[in-house]
């Protein structure tokens, strides 16, 4: 079972990878940070995308903390489909012609419409959760959160002790 614990994680890597470029020290490279994550579902769903949302508010909260002179700025958009291209939803170019500094993708379905963009769109970090294409290029990245053993069956055949 996959926790919110490790989408935390897996938020807070891809970002403070990034954030090697402008350590507390010299924050001379950036002033400002924009994180845009794009969901399937709504926020309020209680299953991977309500998930999702606890590490964007996470990171958020982290970032903010780590480097408090850079403004964080977070986003998101819900209920985004998932078509092949080229009937792509607009939200991604939208993403592309804001630049922001990495977009998420949190759906395996949007893996298609975010490769079309990478190489449109340079500046923007294009990062997939739970992907597999690798276009061979410099701003592109797929993660997968870390998965928790299963629990041990149970003893006695079930039921109330």
């Amino acid at each position: 079972m996959v926790t919110s614990r490790d989408h935390v994680r897996l938020c807070l890597f891809v970002v403070l990878l990034l954030a090697q470029g402008f350590p507390k020290t010299s924050a001379t490279n950036y002033t400002s940070l924009s994180v845009a994550f794009v969901y399937f579902a709504t926020a309020s769903d209680l299953g991977w995308t309500w998930r999702m949302n606890q590490g964007r508010i996470y990171m958020h909260e982290r970032l903010g903390e780590t480097f408090p002179d850079v403004v964080v700025k977070t986003s998101y958009y819900e209920n985004t489909p998932e078509p092949l291209p080229p009937n792509c939803p607009p939200v991604w170019e939208k993403l592309g012609k804001e630049e922001q500094d990495i977009v998420f993708g949190t759906s395996w379905g949007q893996q298609f419409c975010m490769v079309e963009m990478v190489e449109k769109y340079p500046k923007t970090l294009w990062f997939h959760v739970s992907g597999y294409l690798q276009p061979k290029v410099p701003n592109w990245g797929v993660g997968h959160a870390p998965r928790s053993p299963p629990p041990p069956p149970a003893r006695g055949g079930g039921g109330a002790p």
